[in-house]
């Protein structure tokens, strides 16, 4: 665990909570960017060398692992959605609701199916497409030497963001709202690109290891910098009306500096990291996927059935008690549900052990 990195997820959290409280701050989006680079990095660091070949095996315990993580949580709050959905007077079709279980409802253009329930999964869909496409690209081109340098591993994310800037110049933001040019460059798998652009980094850091000599003030200063650098970008596009959080070209803008924070929060020591470090901010990065499942749920569910606690009819007070009853439920899910089920794959796993080529370890083919 990188634990400044750990920490910085649930600030991303909290900018997508904001968001949807109804307030002015347009931040979900970029939350959402910073999710998608964090997360390429994460399982490029994570598997890269774990996986030495393309195997069944290997891929069984990738995928399995990556299951126990995100399924177990998200089809527990999906359950919970389905009373609701009926409830509220229009409920939805049997293939939507298997689509949105099985994770692949953003993966074409039916705005039927990837708002659907809880409406936030449609970034988990993605997340699943990247889990399943990242062995079929990473792998193949580290074994054919294209991580081998540090430079080699930035010039990978440089071209992966340098293909979000082309799609996005062929098609201009185009395409009006749910539409098949809306979903292409909103909702779609390009996305992964973004992925893919974090997995970089990923490789970087694993090229670099822990070489470089460690100094506190330059460290310090490239953490400030890592910081301010999307939060000025935040308010340049704020001053230029940029209206368009979720389109390519917004998020293409804002990539570049989530991967410098990715980057720099993965390998420096300074003051920053030592603050983000903190074992209550670690806490709250370890349960921010339960926060991010969770919220959009539980507001819909409260401001519907219960109370005003989204938008304008509602005070700030209350949206601060709505932030800390999401915290509670969210502590509960990840004690409960999602980290049980976690450590219960992982164990199941470690149990059926193969190393990464395929072959079972002596000792259990002596058995």
């Amino acid at each position: 665990m990188i634990k400044p990195l750990t920490s910085l997820r649930f600030f991303a959290a909290l900018a997508v909570i904001i968001e949807h409280l109804g307030t002015d701050l347009n931040i979900g989006g970029p939350g959402v960017i910073f999710f998608f680079v964090l997360s390429g990095f994460i399982i490029a660091y994570t598997y890269a060398n774990r996986i030495r070949q393309i195997t069944k095996e290997s891929l069984t315990k990738m995928y399995a692992i990556r299951i126990g993580r995100i399924f177990p949580l998200h089809l527990f709050v999906l359950a919970l959605c389905i009373p609701f959905a009926f409830m509220n007077g229009d409920p939805p079709k049997l293939y939507v609701l298997l689509t949105n279980a099985l994770l692949v409802q953003s993966w074409y253009p039916s705005h039927d199916d990837f708002f659907a329930f809880n409406s936030v999964a449609w970034t988990l869909s993605i997340e699943w497409f990247f889990y399943l496409s990242f062995p079929f690209v990473l792998i193949p081109l580290r074994n054919l030497g294209a991580f081998t340098t540090p430079a080699k591993c930035l010039a990978f994310s440089a071209v992966a963001l340098a293909a979000i800037l082309l799609v996005n110049g062929i098609f201009n933001h185009g395409g009006e709202f749910l539409n098949t040019t809306w979903w292409a460059m909103k909702i779609s798998p390009v996305n992964v690109l973004i992925f893919f652009v974090g997995s970089g980094i990923g490789m970087w850091r694993l090229c670099i290891g822990d070489q470089g000599k460690r100094v506190m003030w330059r460290d310090s200063g490239l953490e400030l910098l890592a910081i301010l650098s999307p939060v000025a970008a935040y308010k340049l596009f704020n001053t230029w009306g940029v209206e368009t959080p979720l389109g390519i070209g917004y998020i293409g803008s804002y990539v570049p500096f989530f991967t410098f924070m990715v980057l720099v929060f993965s390998h420096t020591n300074g003051l920053i990291s030592k603050a983000l470090s903190n074992n209550v901010l670690v806490r709250l990065g370890e349960i921010s996927f339960a926060i991010y499942m969770s919220h959009q749920v539980i507001l819909n569910i409260v401001n519907i059935h219960i109370a005003t606690v989204i938008g304008a009819g509602a005070s700030l007070p209350v949206k601060i008690l709505m932030f800390a009853v999401i915290l509670l439920i969210s502590e509960l899910l990840y004690r409960f549900i999602e980290n049980p089920a976690r450590l219960a794959v992982k164990e199941r796993m470690s149990r059926n052990k193969v190393d990464d080529s395929g072959q079972m370890p002596q000792a259990q083919q002596a058995k």
